[in-house]
């Protein structure tokens, strides 16, 4: 985005940044942040509200309704298991500064535990030299990571719910990475063990609605991100939702003219 943002005058006016050829973009870190504080229902507000924007104003077209399922998948780096571990030590790790700058003590052990994964997988993907190396030290991560979340429980098991918004963001950040490895560390051995992604695998430490979507296509058996129901307007503005069960495709018709009911009034019927 950075690059096309550097040769592209249009794209640079259109955010308001005509006057710097070199913009700092938010990179797939932020975006996951933001989504963080979005939440899903927050992501579909906004988008519903640009769709139903665009109808007003003209841009989109009601009239024409298509639909289909599809997997979503999401602009994030590819996500190998060393990689999200790491994702994982490195929020802990935030949010136990966060706590340790508040004056709460006994994070030492868990500050090291987050450190010393990082450093681990940086070896491992610098030094590790074969496949059976590379698997003993990811092996080694593993346990690095169980420790780290006993010592996070610690930590955690110590305060209480607090008034301060920092102390209690990072608390809610602990308790977050803690649901996310006791359901992660255990796809992760699943894959080293059958060499089988997971179904529903988690991709991401920061967005974990994002999953391993199993399809066993040529080329492609694993698409990485959502599966959701778009519909599609005139004018190309879309909308959907997150299928959490893929519904049969016969009553896909009828779901979809429902959503879009919801959108733009029940009295709505498109001609296409």
């Amino acid at each position: 985005m950075e690059a096309y943002l550097a040769e592209n005058a249009v794209a640079r006016v259109f955010l308001s940044r005509q006057d710097d050829p070199t913009p700092q973009i938010r990179d797939h870190s932020n975006m996951a942040r933001a989504y963080a504080a979005l939440g899903a229902e927050g992501l579909e507000e906004v988008n519903r509200l640009m769709v139903k924007e665009a109808g007003q104003l003209g841009f989109g077209d009601p009239r024409i309704l298509s639909a289909d399922t599809t997997a979503q998948e999401l602009l994030i780096g590819y996500p190998n298991e060393p990689g999200i571990l790491r994702g994982i030590a490195q929020r802990c790790l935030r949010a136990l500064s966060r706590l340790q700058k508040k004056g709460v003590q006994g994070g030492e052990a868990a500050i090291e535990q987050a450190k010393t994964i990082v450093r681990s997988v940086k070896e491992r993907h610098l030094f590790a030299k074969g496949k059976e190396e590379k698997q003993q030290v990811f092996s080694r991560i593993i346990h690095e990571t169980e420790h780290l979340m006993d010592h996070t429980t610690q930590v955690v098991k110590g305060l209480r719910q607090s008034a301060d918004r920092v102390m209690q963001g990072a608390i809610d950040k602990l308790t977050a990475m803690k649901d996310v490895a006791v359901r992660l560390i255990p796809q992760v051995i699943h894959w080293m063990t059958t060499g089988v992604v997971a179904k529903g695998k988690i991709l991401h430490a920061g967005l974990t609605q994002a999953r391993a979507i199993v399809r066993n296509k040529a080329g492609k058996k694993v698409a990485c991100g959502l599966q959701s129901r778009i519909n599609r307007i005139g004018g190309g503005y879309r909308f959907g939702s997150l299928l959490l069960s893929s519904p049969d495709e016969s009553k896909m018709p009828l779901v979809a003219l429902a959503s879009d009911r919801k959108l733009f009034g029940e009295k709505t019927v498109p001609e296409l």
